[in-house]
This record gives C-alpha cells, sequence and structure tokens, in this order.
C-alpha cells in the first residue's frame, strides 16, 4: 500500500510537469487533464483487481494526497489567522493541483465573496481525490472482469 502511494504520489508530480508543458498547446492541457482522470481510473480498478479493499484504496489515495492535504490545512490556518493570501502555501497547493487546473478553467466565473470558484475548489481537491478514487474502486463488480454496473457505486 505505502509502495502504491508512493508511485501515485510520483505520478501526480510527473503529470504536473505534463499539464504544465501541455497549456501551450490549447486544447492540449484539457485532453491531458481527462487523460489523468482516466489513468486513475484504470489504476483504482486494478488496486481493487489486485486485492485491495475500497477502503485500503481510498487509504493510499490519501497517502498519496497527504502534500495537498497539508498545504491546504496551512493554506486555511494562514488564511484564517493573517488573512487572505498571505502565504505561499495557496501558490504551493495550485501547483500541487495541476493536473486538474484545466478541468477547472471549464467552470463558469462564479466569484465567492471576490474569490473566483476555481481557486477556493483547491483547498478541497485533496479529499475529492480521494473520495473519487473510492468512488472509482467501488466501480468494479466482484463477480464480473470488466464490467461497469452502476448500482455498486453505493
Amino acid at each position: 500500500m505505502i509502495w502504491t502511494a508512493c508511485r501515485l504520489l510520483t505520478f501526480n508530480l510527473l503529470y504536473a510537469v505534463l499539464v504544465w508543458l501541455t497549456m501551450y498547446f490549447p486544447g492540449l492541457d484539457l485532453l491531458a487533464a481527462v487523460a489523468f482522470v482516466c489513468v486513475l481510473f484504470i489504476w483504482s480498478r486494478r488496486m481493487v483487481r489486485n486485492g485491495m479493499t475500497t477502503g485500503k484504496v481510498m487509504a493510499t489515495a490519501f497517502l498519496a494526497q497527504l502534500p495537498g492535504l497539508i498545504f491546504s490545512v496551512l493554506a486555511l490556518h494562514s488564511w484564517w489567522r493573517y488573512g487572505p493570501l498571505t502565504s505561499y502555501f495557496d501558490f504551493a497547493l495550485q501547483m500541487w493541483h495541476t493536473p486538474f487546473l484545466p478541468l477547472l478553467s471549464l467552470l463558469p466565473p462564479i466569484r465567492i465573496q471576490g474569490f473566483p470558484l476555481y481557486f477556493l475548489l483547491g483547498y478541497v481537491l485533496s479529499p475529492l481525490y480521494i473520495l473519487l478514487m473510492g468512488l472509482f474502486a467501488r466501480t468494479l463488480p466482484a463477480d464480473s472482469e470488466n464490467r461497469v454496473r452502476i448500482d455498486r457505486l453505493f
């Protein structure tokens, strides 16, 4: 489980570089972000196929997203203590979530108390990543090799 979490963490870092490089080509960054989500889907299903439970998949995703969770807590603490945008943790958090940033650019231009929605979603992307991995892991039925059953999600 630790080894898989380290591989997921390394994958996130390397994919952030890939998405950053594809941002120079319009549309290619969106394709890379969708491919990132597809790879997470395949990876979580493969972990279940290799004998991991949904809880273990989510625990592995938690370990892989630990830097993002720590950045979120530190940025929120700094925001609460000193005011908004007073630390570098907001920037570190956005850098950590670079694989998801092209998908966030598709959101409507909604502002909540002066802050764009995509900026505020950066604080909850790590928990959403963990839940997404758990949701993907639950799509694999126990008796089937390749079919996805929607009633298995809940």
